[in-house]
């Protein structure tokens, strides 16, 4: 049983009195596509995909919280468990979400695993999200370390008004002893015997746990592979709390009808391959990372996903 769901349980007794989720504004595709991946297919003439406008994507996009060293991912397997949704629905979700984790190369839990991602359904996403940070402050961080968000966030994070909001708590991690590094800093960076670890190279911000509250009186009728395909974007990248409406076709449009954005795109699907596969690089100093490289490579990875135009 994972901590976020204990608190979900206390946070539910101190609630205020509210209807239970209505469940009717997901629905599922008659056609059964819960078994398939596929990115979205944009209707009209897409503009033209160049580096530029790739970096200008990733930029969109890419957040971290002050003083980390890298965007954070997961580097622990992903656990997803869903909160207050009963049926065959649960089931549906989690299996897209796990599934779009693996083809995207993130690391994915198999059989019966821990969470570490709670995402809670809510008839009032910010009395729950105020009921989570009033009866538990200290899991909203996992250090007092600088690379935590905000008060300012948390805030934000209460008081949104958006259908999904997230929260990641995340940690140094050392990919080299695999093994999230202690808050003193006691494991050292430096030159081992194949120097394959030199100057810190070995050290991620990684996602330790993730609590994602949907708040289902704010969905629109929505597929519940949208909404899976939505919730495994935010689970896997850290995403601006209330991101902005991208400027090329993504998942985090959803909620803009005139999107008409059903599923991960390949923006979308290149991002998120480029921030598992990108490595980073330190400099000699053992100054703290710089993201440029790391956004680079993502850039990268959407330009070949979403496609070139000539001369790229």
């Amino acid at each position: 049983m994972s901590s976020w769901f204990l608190i979900a349980v206390l946070a539910a007794t101190l609630a205020a009195p509210q209807d239970a989720p209505d469940s009717a504004a997901m629905s599922q595709d008659p056609s059964g596509s819960a078994a398939r991946l596929e990115d979205v297919v944009v209707e009209g003439r897409p503009a033209p995909v160049t580096i530029e406008s790739a970096r200008s994507f990733v930029d969109q996009i890419a957040t971290r919280p002050f003083g980390a060293l890298t965007l954070g991912r997961w580097e622990t397997p992903v656990c997803p468990e869903i909160i207050n949704l009963e049926g065959d629905k649960p089931a549906m979700i989690l299996w897209r979400i796990r599934a779009r984790a693996a083809q995207v190369g993130a690391p994915v839990a198999e059989g019966d695993c821990r969470p570490n991602v709670s995402i809670v359904l809510t008839a009032d996403g910010s009395a729950t999200a105020t009921n989570f940070a009033d009866v538990s402050p200290r899991s909203f961080r996992v250090s007092p370390g600088r690379t935590q968000r905000s008060r300012t966030e948390l805030r934000q994070f209460e008081e949104s008004d958006a259908p999904v909001r997230w929260w990641h708590i995340s940690g140094l991690y050392d990919t080299h002893h695999r093994a999230f590094i202690s808050t003193s800093g006691s494991r050292p960076g430096s030159v081992n015997a194949d120097a394959s670890v030199y100057y810190n190279q070995n050290r991620r911000q990684a996602f330790v746990s993730s609590l994602v509250i949907v708040d289902v009186s704010r969905l629109r009728s929505i597929d519940l592979n949208t909404l899976a395909d939505y919730l495994a974007f935010v689970i896997l990248a850290e995403v601006e709390p209330q991101p902005a409406r991208a400027s090329m076709p993504s998942i985090l449009n959803v909620w803009d009808e005139e999107a008409r954005v059903v599923a991960l795109t390949p923006w979308d699907t290149g991002y998120l391959r480029g921030l598992y596969g990108a490595d980073v690089r330190v400099s000699g100093s053992g100054a703290a990372v710089e993201t440029g490289y790391q956004k680079a490579e993502i850039a990268r990875s959407v330009l070949a996903s979403a496609g070139t135009t000539s001369g790229e």
